[in-house]
């Protein structure tokens, strides 16, 4: 209705409208009308004045959306790890403590939980040598098949290697990932 409003000599009745149905919200206290959307719809109803008038609604509805969706944006960011869309919902945790968590809804929502580094180098880092005990994280089974072949591409299987060559792998492969990189570090100081 608003943007009807703003044709000369037709406008005046959405205007007048917009009037009525702030009002009403406003008094039943229901929807989202104000007396303030109310009194700008009012002044709208007058030529040139008016177009002065909706101009101001409709930029406090912008930016009301804008600051809206700027929240959104930076709640979803500050749940997200590194972009990863399940990680900052679970955390980087041990892989025990990932598969408790998500147990009975993996397969539903299509995620897998991600050892850091690869259960098959826990012969050769120092610390523990129990993989259920390794930092890991949610992934989706995309996000998961990616890291993956990213190890399977730095150290293929069946090479012999050490725990600096791993490291540096690591290192490597979580480049772009800070988060998983510093706790992916923490396993060769264990």
């Amino acid at each position: 209705m608003d943007v009807a409003g703003v044709f000369p000599g037709l406008g005046i009745f959405p205007d007048a409208v917009n009037v009525v149905y702030n009002a009403t919200e406003a008094k039943l206290g229901v929807g989202t009308g104000t007396w303030t959307d109310a009194a700008i719809s009012s002044a709208a109803m007058v030529p040139i004045v008016g177009d002065l008038a909706m101009a101001s609604k409709i930029g406090k509805e912008v930016t009301e959306i804008a600051i809206k969706n700027k929240k959104i944006i930076q709640q979803s960011s500050s749940e997200l790890i590194d972009g990863l869309q399940h990680a900052g919902e679970y955390g980087i945790k041990t892989d025990k403590e990932l598969k408790a968590a998500t147990k009975g809804k993996a397969k539903d929502l299509g995620i897998e939980v991600h050892h850091l580094i690869e259960k098959r180098f826990a012969g050769i880092l120092e610390g523990t040598k129990n993989t259920k005990e390794y930092s890991s994280a949610v992934l989706t089974k995309a996000e998961h098949l990616e890291f993956t072949n990213a190890w399977r591409k730095a150290i293929p299987y069946g090479t012999t290697t050490d725990a600096k060559t791993v490291r540096k792998a690591a290192e490597n492969i979580y480049e772009n990932f800070p988060k998983l990189k510093e706790a992916a570090m923490k396993e060769f100081s264990r």
